[in-house]
């Protein structure tokens, strides 16, 4: 990622898909009434166990949604007597962050599994940036940012350990598992 317009971070999916949220809304809609009407017709056990899943799946969204909400899409170095970081949450707020208060920096990277079918496909992984303010002002987590490959994420490691000296900056690999790969 080069770094342009002071922008040091910015995430690929950048607001959420209302579309989909939806129809996952109205389908657990429809699954709940079904339910409801299994037990309206004699069939208790099977009508309940069908509006819980439904009220479980419910709820489970509900976290996501308030979970989602913590994390950011993007950061800007803003330049001037005291530089600051402009992070920009899902929820379109700015936070606005001194360098001097950013202790620590982890970019997470998670590569596919290994496909041997496949051995020239390129070896690009989803990045994930979190970052950890020194005192009790909390952290941040970002959302992936896709199609990053090594050297792009050494780049941006670098250039964080540039921006903030002071912080411990690190990059962590992980990989996805494609099971036993019977």
């Amino acid at each position: 990622m080069t770094i342009t317009d002071g922008l040091l971070w910015q995430a690929t999916d950048q607001g959420r898909n209302w579309l989909v949220w939806t129809r996952r809304a109205a389908i657990t809609i429809a699954i709940g009434a079904v339910g409801v009407l299994a037990v309206v017709c004699g069939e208790p056990m099977l009508g309940y166990f069908v509006a819980g899943c439904a009220a479980l799946v419910v709820v489970i969204g509900a976290v996501y949604l308030v979970w989602d909400r913590t994390r950011f899409l993007e950061i800007r170095l803003t330049e001037g007597p005291v530089p600051t970081l402009d992070i920009r949450m899902v929820t379109r707020r700015v936070v606005q962050v001194v360098l001097d208060d950013v202790a620590r920096v982890e970019l997470i990277c998670t590569y596919p599994a290994y496909d041997p079918d496949y051995p020239n496909d390129p070896r690009t992984s989803d990045a994930v940036l979190l970052l950890r303010l020194s005192g009790r002002r909390g952290w941040y987590r970002s959302r992936a940012r896709s199609s990053t490959s090594a050297e792009a994420a050494e780049e941006i490691r670098a250039e964080w350990q540039r921006r903030c000296p002071r912080a411990t900056v690190t990059r962590e690999v992980r990989f996805r598992t494609g099971g036993t790969n019977d």
